[in-house]
Parts: structure tokens; sequence; C-alpha cells
């Protein structure tokens, strides 16, 4: 038996729209989040083969090839230890992309689960952890993100320890006030009235209402993770030595910005690329909510 939309398209003499044609009028309507799908995408392909590819080990030294500029046996360059500089920045996307999404993901999902829940219960609960938001609030992100790797100890895994406990107040006051909006709306009071738990409510009702900003923003959050790392690593407590990082790298390449142009360059430039890759994939998100055209 046809489906009504298939006799609508029948009874105008229309072919009923193939998925492949749906999904090109998407494309055509919301151009940003196609081309930051195909960024974001190549730059995960990258920090995932980047380590089969590279055509050197990033931390053997060679001190005969020191500082050496863009050539054919080194296309990036070497530092001043020798190390193919391509072969660093290819090993240290994996490790930089890890940083940023992993940071986003996990706060995403802490922060959702205490904002639903404060903002539906209200009472004690929402009291509970709105104090303990502005105790953290108070603190300025990077001093508190230092003081916590002061605590624990420089390194990567540490560093996403303290990316996380800092990262996950953010997402819980977005979903928080999505909530306290959306649980008076007609279509939670009549879930109420039916006997539907609170559990159900939360879950098949508010979160898939609520949660689309706190994606939109978490493709910021992977951005500005990376940079936070980058900026961890520039001072020497995120990941350590000869682990390439692109944070690190900038940072050892600093006595020869004027000498080795290529040294702090990459790496940035490297930095930046995924930066606007994520950024470019949340305006194209954040268009599709709105039904945008842009």
């Amino acid at each position: 038996m046809t489906s009504i939309a298939s006799r609508s398209f029948a009874e105008r003499g229309l072919a009923k729209p193939t998925r492949w044609s749906l999904v090109k009028r998407q494309a055509r309507r919301n151009p940003t989040l196609v081309v930051g799908i195909i960024m974001v995408a190549v730059v995960l392909i990258i920090g995932f083969l980047g380590p089969f590819v590279a055509p050197y080990s990033p931390v053997k030294q060679d001190y005969e090839a020191s500082v050496q500029g863009p050539s054919q046996a080194h296309w990036l360059g070497t530092d001043k230890f020798g190390r193919d500089q391509l072969s660093r920045i290819l090993y240290g996307a994996r490790i930089d992309l890890g940083v940023g999404i992993i940071t986003a993901i996990v706060p995403l999902i802490i922060g959702t689960v205490i904002g639903s829940l404060s903002g539906y219960y209200g009472g004690w609960i929402d009291t509970l952890f709105m104090r303990i938001i502005e105790i953290q609030v108070a603190f300025p992100f990077y001093v508190l993100l230092i003081a916590i790797i002061a605590v624990l100890g420089p390194g990567l895994l540490n560093m996403y320890y303290a990316l996380i406990l800092v990262g996950w107040v953010a997402f819980a006051r977005l979903i928080r006030g999505e909530v306290l909006v959306s649980k008076n709306l007609e279509y939670t009071v009549a879930a109420r009235t039916l006997g539907c738990t609170d559990r159900r409510i939360i879950m098949r009702h508010l979160l898939p209402n609520v949660i689309g900003p706190a994606v939109i923003f978490s493709m910021s959050v992977v951005v500005f993770n990376i940079l936070a790392g980058a900026a961890l690593g520039f001072l020497g407590l995120g990941v350590q030595a000869p682990n390439p990082e692109w944070g690190s790298m900038v940072a050892d390449a600093r006595e020869y910005v004027t000498l080795a142009w290529w040294l702090p360059t990459f790496p940035g430039l490297a930095i930046a690329i995924v930066g606007i890759s994520f950024s470019v994939l949340g305006d194209g998100f954040s268009n599709l909510m709105r039904g945008g055209t842009r």
C-alpha cells in the first residue's frame, strides 16, 4: 500500500524524491555544513593515518640535518635536533585532535546529565550544583587549569583530567537553561499528564529538544580545548618531550623565529586549520537548526 506522500507525488505527476536527491537538496540549502563535514573528515583522516604515512620517526634525532629548511628530503624542514617537522606534525595531529574531541565529548555528557537533573528537579539538587558551578566560574579558566595540573603533575593524561574537570560547567549551565524553559512547554506538560515517568520525560522528550545547542557549542569547545592544550604544551605543562605536540613544537621554536621561519609556522598553521574546520562545522550545524541557507 502506497503512503500518503507517495500518492501525493503520483497525483501531481511527480517522481518520488530519492534519498540522494534529498541529500543534494539539503547540501544546496546549507553548503556551510557540507564544507565543514568535508574539512573535519579530512582532518580526522590525517590524524588517524598520520603515523602510518609519516616519512620519518617523530623522535629520531639527526644533528647533521639540524635546522634545515623545507627540501625534497624534509618537506617541512627539520628542528634543532634534526627531527622531521612533517612527521612530528602528523604524529602530533592524533594527540591534539584527541585532546580537543575527547575533552569536549566527556564534559558534554557530564554537563548534560547534571544540567538536566538540575533544571528539571530544581530544589536542593539545583542549589547544590549551581553553588559548585559558581565556585568554579569564580576562577579564571587558565588559572584553574594550571592549578589542577600543578597538583596532578604535567602530562597528557593529567591534561585530559584538568580539561574535563573544568569543561563540564559550561555544558551544565547551557543544558540547565534549556531544560528550565522546555519543562514548562505543552509537550512536556502533556507527557507528565499522561503519567510518563521523570526518566522518560527527560530522555525522550526534553533531551532531544535541548541537546542541539550543546552539540553546536561543543564544536567551539573542541577548538578551544585544542588551543588550551597547545597553550599548556607551550608552557611545558602538557605533552612532555620528546612526544610531538603542536603547542610544544611552537614553544621549542621560539628562539628560531627569525632564523627558521618554518619551525613555528607549520605547527601554527596546523592548529589554525583544525580550528577553522570545527568552527565551520559548528556554523553549519547552527544553520541547520535555524533552517538557514547561508
